[in-house]
């Protein structure tokens, strides 16, 4: 009886000061947010939250919002001001990813989850190689894996079946990255791709992108790193495909000719790191994690919107069909200056639906205060609320509709960051959306998007604290 006295008392005392801890107030411009609960703050609040209660929450919160997930202070902003303040003025205090349990087991050599010293030299490596590798070898690849996804939708249309964007595009972008990265036409119908690669790329999807409680609990990740470390073994898996990735490349590297981004990551680290094939397997894990989910998503979003829309669909084939003409039916990178309507559908299509719900998390190095009147403890974690900084009545007139002409009247809106900004902005901004551009104007120019039933497309989506849930359509195609 004694025992199960005690551990009562100390159950109750651990949630007193657990509200406690959430509830003080710790300076008196502490920013506002909903009020929150022992142990798990808001997490009842914040996932899975329906439109109307997203939109509740930023008629409450106009620029910035407190939010406790866990024991985790996180604060999203959604004002290009006190964006550009965090992110650009105040750089050095919020340059740094947080430390969590699934970090860990992931890795933090990569471009994505490095910190400090080890992130500024990989997006100096990163940047450099970007400009190194061969342009038009990559873009003759985007080129091609597009002409493939054409001719997949093109069968479908023929036999008149249901197309499904979000595997083809999966697959569209996996084979473009595997060519950027280590010059390999990856084939995914082999077993040895889906085991080694595949399979534990989406549950490493699953792990990142749903989150877990455990992650922010204090009480509960000793727990969830033990079950980390001996249950969960995909990071690893992944891992291992790209260090054999690079040890096959260092069979037959030659400096004098890069073949790949791995190539020129051999060439820069190798003599200056020791740890230079765990560093250089990292930045491929976290181009991947980083670069194909959300790409993915904006890919999808573009079938969305071109059913929905269909007046807006007509207007970008007729403004690509006026610059190609009759004898060609490519679009190539340099069509781009002459389709500004194009342009600006895919600058709307990335702000009403954006890629992702939040940007990746940072981490506050010190207490600061933000615009004289915002207080951001040390330790707090920063993010962008991308949904909410998209929805800005303040920067957009009417933001709840679809209007790529408002990108026309204003080509450079500052609310407009679907790749944050300042000195740790996404490294391959260029490159992602030059691949879009060539996905949207060669399938517009094509085909003919339509939903299956006739009818309008469900919008809805379901927010959460780590990513929004979009749902999966079939489309119906019609070849022009």
């Amino acid at each position: 009886m004694n025992v199960i006295l005690i551990i009562f008392y100390i159950v109750i005392s651990y949630i007193i000061y657990s509200g406690y801890q959430k509830l003080k107030v710790s300076n008196e411009k502490q920013i506002d947010g909903p009020i929150p609960l022992p142990v798990i703050g808001n997490l009842h609040q914040v996932c899975n939250m329906s439109k109307q209660s997203f939109e509740n929450m930023l008629n409450l919160y106009k620029k910035i919002v407190r939010i406790h997930v866990g024991d985790i202070t996180y604060i999203t902003a959604h004002d290009p001001v006190l964006i550009k303040e965090i992110y650009v003025d105040n750089f050095e205090n919020f340059a740094n990813r947080p430390d969590v349990p699934v970090k860990s087991f992931h890795g933090n050599l990569g471009i994505g989850t490095s910190s400090g010293q080890a992130w500024k030299e990989n997006r100096r490596v990163l940047s450099q190689s970007l400009k190194k590798i061969n342009i038009k070898h990559i873009y003759k690849c985007i080129e091609d894996e597009t002409q493939l996804f054409i001719y997949a939708m093109n069968e479908h249309a023929i036999a008149k079946k249901p197309f499904n964007p979000l595997k083809h595009s999966i697959n569209y972008l996996l084979k473009i990255f595997s060519k950027y990265m280590l010059n390999e036409s990856l084939d995914l119908n082999d077993e040895n791709v889906q085991k080694e690669f595949i399979i534990p790329m989406n549950k490493i999807f699953n792990l990142f992108g749903k989150g877990n409680p455990a992650e922010a609990i204090d009480i509960l990740k000793p727990f969830y790193s033990f079950y980390l470390k001996y249950f969960e073994k995909n990071p690893k898996l992944f891992n291992d495909y790209f260090t054999k990735k690079v040890y096959e490349h260092l069979d037959t590297y030659d400096p004098n000719e890069c073949r790949d981004l791995v190539d020129l990551l051999i060439k820069e680290f190798r003599d200056s790191d020791p740890d230079y094939i765990e560093r250089i397997a990292a930045n491929c894990k976290d181009i991947i994690i980083g670069g194909i989910e959300t790409s993915v998503n904006a890919n999808t979003n573009i079938f969305m919107m071109a059913s929905n829309y269909p007046e807006v669909q007509e207007k970008v084939h007729s403004e690509i069909k006026s610059v190609v003409g009759k004898d060609r039916n490519v679009v190539n990178i340099e069509d781009r200056q002459y389709l500004p309507y194009t342009v600006a559908f895919i600058k709307e299509s990335l702000r009403y639906r954006s890629p992702t719900a939040f940007s990746l998390p940072r981490v506050a190095k010190n207490d600061i205060i933000i615009n004289d009147q915002y207080f951001i403890p040390k330790d707090a974690i920063i993010s962008v609320n991308q949904h909410a900084l998209s929805m800005n009545k303040e920067y957009y007139d009417n933001p709840e509709e679809f209007d790529p002409t408002r990108f026309l009247k204003d080509p450079h809106n500052p609310a407009f960051l679907p790749f944050t900004l300042g000195p740790r902005n996404c490294v391959g901004k260029n490159f992602s959306l030059d691949e879009l551009f060539l996905f949207v104007s060669n399938i517009f120019l094509n085909f003919k998007i339509m939903s299956t039933d006739g009818k309008k497309i469900d919008e809805s989506i379901k927010y959460g604290i780590v990513q929004s849930e979009y749902k999966d359509f079939d489309y119906l195609l019609e070849k022009r």
